[in-house]
């Protein structure tokens, strides 16, 4: 019972936290490509999303014929991907070029 309420808590915090991506990926979007293009910059992140989704699930059991490391991988790619936006820089745009690439 207390492994239930465990996993239960804790997917539940994954839950509620799910929804900060539909918040984070749009002004991530036009902050590192621009506002130009940022109707099909979106459209692309969007959908690598979803692929993502769809693939996340199934390519470990693929792969691996199981889903004993899933959780292994998950980890350290987690961590690989915490270190990457910790050292990502957005690109540095000056004032007058972004004014110009809205005005167009």
């Amino acid at each position: 019972m207390v492994q239930f309420v465990g996993v239960t808590l804790l997917m539940s915090l994954v839950g509620f936290c799910f929804g900060g991506n539909f918040a984070l990926f749009p002004p991530t979007t036009a902050e590192f490509f621009g506002t130009k293009t940022f109707g099909s910059n979106y459209g692309i992140v969007f959908t690598s999303y979803g692929i993502g989704g769809i693939t996340g699930g199934l390519m470990p059991g693929i792969i691996t014929g199981g889903f004993e490391w899933v959780f292994l991988a998950t980890g350290i790619g987690s961590l690989v991907a915490f270190g990457l936006a910790w050292i990502t820089k957005p690109p540095v745009v000056d004032a007058e070029s972004e004014k110009k690439a809205v005005a167009a």
